[in-house]
C-alpha cells in the first residue's frame, strides 16, 4: 500500500507539472512570420504609390518577433529608406537545421502595406507586409496569400514572467466583449499552433496544436484548457478550470486535470480582422478568425 500511495502522488505531481507547462504555453504562444513565407511567389518591384507619412515615421526602428523568449526574426527600418531582415528560423536540432539569414534592402510605406525589396541569389524580391498597424509598441501585419498575421515588439526584450506586461495600455474599446466572440487561430511556420474560442456565456476554450507531418497540412490537438473569462477595460481575465490532454493517435482525451489559476491578457485589441494582445511575459501575440479540426480524429 505505501508503494501505491507514493506512485499515485507521483502521478498527481506529474499531472500538475504538466498543467503548469500548458499554462505557460497558453500565455507565451507566439506565432512567428518567417520571411520565407512572405517571399513566396513575390517577384515584383515596389509599386509607385504615395508614402503614408504617419506610419513611415512610426515604423522607423527595430522590431523583434519571439518564440517563447527567443528572438526568431528582426526587422530594422531606417529613416533613409533602407532596411534589414534577420531570421533564425531553425530550432537548433539536426532535423530542423535551417540556417540563419541576413538580408539588406530598401522599403517604402504605402496606404495599406509596407514593401521591402531585397536581392536574393540575383533575383529581386519584394516582401509585402499587408495592412500594417502600430499599437502599444507592437507592429502587426499580415503576409502571404493566406494572410497569416504576424506581430513584432519594438526594441525591447521580454520582461520577467508574471511582471506587468505592458507599460502602456491601449484605449478601452466598449465593443471589445462583442468583437471577441468567436474562434481565433494563430500560426507557426504556416501551421495552426494555438486557438481561442470565446463564447457569449463567458466561457472559453484554448487549444494547442502540432503538425502530424511537417510535409503536409495535417495537425493533431495536444491539449485543451477550459474556463471562464471577463473583459476589464483592455484586459481579459481568464480563470482556468480544466486541462484536457489528448492521445496523439486518436484525438481522445487521455488525461483530465482540474485547474484553479488565473491568467491576464493585456492590451487586447480586435481590429482589421486580427486579435492581438500582450501576454504575462510582456510578449505580443496575434490571431485571425478561424477554426481548426484535428486530422487524426
Amino acid at each position: 500500500m505505501p508503494g501505491r500511495v507514493v506512485a499515485e502522488r507521483r502521478k498527481e505531481d506529474g499531472m500538475m507539472r504538466m498543467a503548469k507547462d500548458v499554462r505557460r504555453l497558453c500565455v507565451n504562444v507566439l506565432f512567428i512570420g518567417l520571411l520565407l513565407v512572405a517571399l513566396d511567389g513575390c517577384h515584383q518591384g515596389p509599386k509607385q504609390e504615395a508614402q503614408t507619412p504617419g506610419l513611415a515615421e512610426d515604423v522607423a526602428g527595430t522590431w523583434f518577433a519571439y518564440d517563447g523568449n527567443v528572438i526568431k526574426n528582426m526587422w530594422t527600418f531606417r529613416k533613409d529608406g533602407t532596411c534589414t531582415n534577420d531570421g533564425w528560423p531553425g530550432d537548433g536540432s539536426e532535423s530542423d537545421a535551417i540556417p540563419p539569414y541576413h538580408l539588406e534592402g530598401t522599403y517604402r510605406v504605402a496606404a495599406d502595406r509596407i514593401e521591402a525589396a531585397f536581392t536574393v541569389n540575383g533575383t529581386r524580391d519584394t516582401v509585402v507586409l499587408q495592412n500594417p498597424v502600430i499599437s502599444c509598441n507592437r507592429l502587426i501585419y499580415s503576409t502571404g496569400e493566406a494572410r497569416i498575421p504576424i506581430v513584432f515588439l519594438r526594441e525591447r526584450v521580454a520582461v520577467a514572467e508574471k511582471a506587468a506586461a505592458a507599460n502602456t495600455e491601449v484605449a478601452d474599446d466598449p465593443d471589445l466583449p462583442r468583437k471577441l466572440i468567436g474562434s481565433w487561430v494563430a500560426f507557426a511556420r504556416g501551421f495552426p499552433d494555438n486557438t481561442w474560442q470565446f463564447n457569449e456565456d463567458g466561457t472559453f476554450l484554448n487549444e494547442g496544436w502540432a503538425p502530424l507531418d511537417p510535409r503536409l497540412v495535417l495537425v493533431k490537438r495536444t491539449y485543451q484548457v477550459r474556463g471562464r473569462y471577463a473583459v476589464s477595460g483592455s484586459r481579459i481575465i481568464l480563470t482556468n478550470e480544466r486541462l484536457l490532454q489528448f492521445d496523439p493517435q486518436t484525438d481522445k482525451v487521455s488525461t483530465e486535470v482540474p485547474l484553479s489559476d488565473t491568467i491576464v491578457l493585456y492590451s487586447v485589441e480586435v481590429r482589421d480582422g486580427r486579435l492581438v494582445y500582450t501576454n504575462e511575459a510582456g510578449l505580443p501575440v496575434v490571431f485571425r478568425p478561424g477554426t481548426v479540426t484535428p486530422t487524426n480524429s
